[in-house]
Parts: structure tokens; sequence; C-alpha cells
């Protein structure tokens, strides 16, 4: 079973490409035109149920990448379950040193122009660090 997938993204046919190719991989994934279309930007408290996030990988595109992991702080100081190296910023044109902050925060980047198979390599990491958090199965 693949991975629920949140991608926003403000320029529609890269959503597009990345929705449809991502859908062919297994993946649910939704799309959003925008950074600031997710629900818990205007929202106080994450309302997800408390076993799980309402997805289980964050892609965020925009012109100021520092602009998009502040939209995921906020994020995770309203509650949001989803661990910060599964919330990944995309950018074309990181400026000196901003690539090294997202990922001081904890989060993921990806360099555009980027190769589909690196976005699914990505995503088999989130899997991977899914699996860890599972809880025991009980016996």
């Amino acid at each position: 079973m693949g991975l629920r997938i949140f991608i926003f993204e403000e320029d529609s046919s890269l959503l597009n490409l990345l929705t449809v190719y991502l859908q062919g991989k297994g993946h649910s994934v939704q799309g959003f035109l925008g950074r600031y279309s997710c629900p818990l930007y205007q929202k106080e408290h994450c309302c997800c149920p408390a076993e799980k996030p309402c997805a289980e990988a964050v892609i965020i595109n925009s012109r100021n990448p520092l602009k998009d992991a502040d939209i995921l702080i906020d994020q995770g100081r309203k509650g949001c379950k989803l661990a910060a190296k599964n919330k990944a910023v995309m950018c074309a044109s990181f400026l000196k040193g901003q690539e090294d902050v997202v990922q001081d925060l904890g989060f993921s980047t990806i360099k555009k122009p980027f190769r589909l198979e690196k976005i699914e390599e990505w995503l088999e990491s989130c899997t991977a660090r899914l699996s860890c958090q599972l809880p025991a199965s009980p016996k």
C-alpha cells in the first residue's frame, strides 16, 4: 500500500506531473495550489486522529524555501503529528546556506530540477521511518 502524500505546489503543471507519477506508483496524493492551502494553516490545533497524521509525506514548494520551512514549523507547533524528516521543502534555487537551515530544522530538501526516481527514493525513506514508529503488534 502506498503513502498518503500532500503536495503544496504553486505551478499547476508540476503539481499535475507529481500527482500522476506518484499515483501511478500506488500512492494516494492530495495536491494543493499553494502553501497556504493546508487545513492546519487556518486552524489553531491539529484535528487529525491521535494515532496518525493526515499525511505520511508532505512536499512543499515555492520560491521561498525559508517561508516554506516556517509553515512546516507552524504545523508542528499546532500539533501536526508527521515527523519533520517526512516533510520536504522543494526549491529550484536555495540561496547560500538556506538548504542547510532547512535541513538543520529537521526537514528534507529536494532540489529542482529533480529526477522523479529521487522523489520515489525519498518516499521509500519516509516509509522506512514510519515503519520504525509503528507500535508493536499484540501477541
